[in-house]
Formats: structure tokens, sequence, C-alpha cells
């Protein structure tokens, strides 16, 4: 099991130590896909707990977009938007479970699901349909202001939108 990643908000001699468990640290995220080539799946092991209550893993699409099976503890965000794509595990028995089954037999179905996922939430898309919604906004006739407004052409956006290294 290699985790890659930094360690945060936990004593590093906490952590559990096993033959087989690889605490890689941080990687800058132009070697990433290398590491996911090499994955048989992707896991979310977070702890539930006050820190992760409210938190919104990103990384379950950058997951979905490496084409493995994804297995996670019952984050409420990922349950409440991914439970038909994701493996809940709730218990260490059901986190073993979910990878032995995920090893032994990957659903190609819900791995293409994924992936379709991971494209629809690609930032150009979210931002075509950010877009959509704006210019939607700025026709409604009840809207207060009667000024005229014209939604930025495609040229004036792609000038404006200037993607960064992990965004």
């Amino acid at each position: 099991i290699a985790m890659v990643g930094p360690v945060v908000k936990v004593d590093p001699n906490l952590l559990p130590h096993a033959p087989n468990l690889f605490w890689l640290g941080g990687r800058n995220y132009e070697v990433l896909p290398n590491y996911c080539k090499a994955f048989d799946l992707c896991i979310m092991p977070f702890a539930i707990n006050a820190a992760t209550e409210y938190i919104n893993p990103t990384k379950v699409l950058e997951y979905f977009a490496t084409g493995r099976p994804v297995i996670s503890t019952p984050v409420k965000d990922v349950v409440r938007q991914y439970s038909d794509l994701v493996y809940i595990a709730r218990h260490q028995d059901e986190f073993i479970e979910a990878v032995s089954n995920a090893l032994r037999e990957p659903d190609q179905q819900r791995i293409e699901r994924c992936i379709a996922k991971a494209k629809a939430s690609s930032w150009d898309n979210t931002v075509k349909a950010m877009q959509t919604l704006i210019a939607e906004a700025i026709k409604k006739e009840d809207r207060k202001s009667n000024r005229s407004i014209t939604p930025l052409s495609d040229v004036e956006i792609a000038y404006a939108y200037q993607p960064t290294p992990g965004s």
C-alpha cells in the first residue's frame, strides 16, 4: 500500500507501520500520474472525526480519472455525491472486503461511469456550465436592473481564464 500525500494534523510516529505499507509523503502534481499508473485501486481512508466532518475531497474526481476502483470511508460529501460510484466502507472489515472485491473483480461499468463523471467535472466543463447559468440569469425578465448585459465572448474568456498547475 503506497500512501502518497503529505501527512498533516497527525504525528508521523503514530502512523501504522507494516512491511507492505509505504508513507511516500507529498509529491509534485507533475509526477502523480506516474504513481496512478501503478495503482490497482485508489483508497481514501479518511478518519471520520471533527476534522473530516466538513471536507469535500477533490481527490475523488482525480481518482475517477485514473480508471481504477475507488474505496472510501464514509466522508459525508463522498457518500452524498458519489455513493453510486465509490465503494463506501464504514468499518475495517468492510474496507478489507471492498478492497478484496475490487481487486478480484473490478466493476468495469462503474469504472466507466467514474471516468465519465471525471470528464464531465473538468474545469473546462465547469466553466461552461457556469457561463450557461450566468447567461440564463442575465436574460431573465425579472432582473432588478434593466441595464443591458452582454456575456463575455469565447475570446474574452479564453484570455481571462488562466489555469494554474494543480487547479
